[in-house]
């Protein structure tokens, strides 16, 4: 009986066809992953500036409730440089500066309304450009009550 034997220090590789394959797998796995990065990136600058307007709205309904049920009128809004009146009744707009409250060119109104007797209802909307080149308007709006104390 005739046996095979193999020679102990006998090495076992991959053929250049295997790396080959094995090189190119990798490299469609990176384009692919390469190809998500710009969507990521745009994704998180519209959370951030979601929030960033979020904030605003939510700094002037702060303001508005500070100042109170009573001194929700014009002379006191534009005097605590919350907004200054509109042509419309009760409607104040704002705007915002770009590196200091927000992002450029972003703009809010601020509509003030009776709830009922004893309660205004406000509505604060901002609005904002983001995108670059191919720039799409976005907007928050945030609504709240101020009771008469």
């Amino acid at each position: 009986m005739v046996k095979f034997c193999r020679k102990r220090n006998a090495r076992r590789a991959f053929t250049l066809v295997e790396v080959m394959f094995g090189i190119v797998l990798c490299g469609l796995a990176v384009a692919g992953l390469a190809s998500i990065i710009p969507l990521a990136t745009k994704g998180q600058r519209a959370s951030r500036e979601y929030l960033q307007m979020a904030d605003v709205a939510q700094a002037k309904m702060d303001r508005l409730k500070d100042l109170g049920y009573g001194r929700l009128n014009e002379d006191e809004i534009s005097a605590a440089s919350i907004g200054n009146e509109t042509a419309n009744e009760n409607v104040y707009q704002f705007t915002l500066q770009a590196g200091v409250d927000a992002i450029a060119n972003a703009t809010g109104t601020i509509t003030i309304s009776d709830y009922n007797p004893n309660i205004k209802k406000v509505v604060i909307t901002v609005k904002w450009k983001s995108g670059g080149a191919q720039a799409t308007e976005s907007s928050h709006e945030l609504q709240g009550l101020i009771a008469r104390e």
